[in-house]
């Protein structure tokens, strides 16, 4: 591109739109608005952890009344227990009493030559040593469900609730920016990470600065060029070539740019820009994709495009009615 295709002008100050509040106010307002969504989002978050904390609580109180349900149960388990016990342990004292007699009788009926009695006796024996057997045995289960019933009850460790800060977050910003929320469900780094955060914040601004409409195609292929998720698209245009400028009798509206300018609207090769727009070209602000294709080394990818570049690029925006100077504070 060469030095004297466009010759520039700069404007000392920005002039107010006929029509209404100047790009100033609009990009104002853009800020003032990312604000109120990021306050909104702040409070969605405060809201989540006092929600979190309330269920935590609710979650402590109804496992303290499941184990107090469950000792009063272990109680009466024991209790339960331990009355069987008794009673198995009275039933072998019997049992073993009435074996010890019986075998004083057989020895007595024997001794006497009585074999009434004797049989008798040994019948009892018999009874009673069976009767003896299966109270051993009750005895023993009984006492293994006493043993059970002593042992603390042991719940598995139950996860505490949580609510997820970010989930809740786009939850709400959902509502009213769905394909945003989607987009951050997405690329969860974009909320979590505060640098990743400012830069997609950043995006933003210049997306609405640019008057790229938010939820649209244009506004998530800016917004994932400019974080790094999209490779930037080659310029359609060589540099190096004239561009000239034609009347525009009628221009489309356009949303006006944050940094304001534009273009006489008269014809001929004069392009103005505003302060603003000279500053952005020279301050990094608006810097170079691509190293010189001509291999000239004329400028250097990352390098500020410089004002002459600026005033091409002005041009050649108002021929495809992107700047209208109606609408555009010059």
């Amino acid at each position: 591109m060469a030095d004297d295709d466009v010759a520039v002008t700069i404007e000392e100050e920005t002039k107010a739109p006929p029509n209404g509040a100047g790009a100033g106010e609009t990009g104002q307002s853009a800020a003032d608005d990312l604000q109120a969504q990021f306050a909104d989002l702040k409070a969605s978050r405060a809201r989540a952890e006092d929600e979190r904390a309330a269920a935590l609580r609710r979650a402590q109180a109804a496992e303290a009344e499941v184990a107090r349900a469950q000792r009063e149960v272990a109680t009466v388990r024991t209790e339960a227990v331990e009355r069987q016990g008794e009673s198995i342990d009275s039933g072998i004292t019997a049992a073993t009493e009435a074996i010890t007699a019986a075998k004083k009788e057989i020895k007595s009926a024997g001794e006497a030559g009585n074999y009434e009695a004797l049989a008798d006796a040994q019948d009892r024996l018999a009874r009673a040593s069976a009767r003896l057997e299966r109270l051993t045995e009750r005895k023993a289960e009984v006492d293994i469900r006493k043993a059970e019933a002593a042992r603390p009850v042991r719940d598995e460790p139950r996860p505490a609730p949580t609510a997820d800060p970010v989930e809740t977050a786009l939850a709400d910003m959902a509502q009213s920016a769905p394909r945003s929320a989607d987009w951050l469900r997405t690329h969860r780094e974009f909320m979590t990470d505060a640098k990743k955060n400012a830069k997609v914040r950043a995006a933003h601004f210049d997306a609405v600065a640019d008057g790229i409409a938010p939820e649209s195609d244009e506004y998530f292929e800016f917004i994932e060029t400019r974080v790094g998720l999209r490779k930037a698209p080659e310029p359609a245009a060589d540099p190096e070539k004239p561009v000239a400028v034609k009347p525009h009798a009628r221009r489309a509206p356009v949303a006006p740019v944050a940094a304001g300018g534009g273009v006489n609207g008269h014809g001929g090769t004069t392009v103005r820009l505003s302060k603003a727009q000279a500053l952005a070209a020279t301050d990094g602000t608006h810097v170079w994709n691509y190293d010189d294709p001509t291999g000239k080394g004329r400028w250097k990818k990352g390098e500020p495009i410089g004002i002459q570049e600026m005033a091409r690029r002005v041009k050649a925006q108002t021929e495809q009615g992107l700047y209208d100077p109606n609408n555009i504070a010059v």
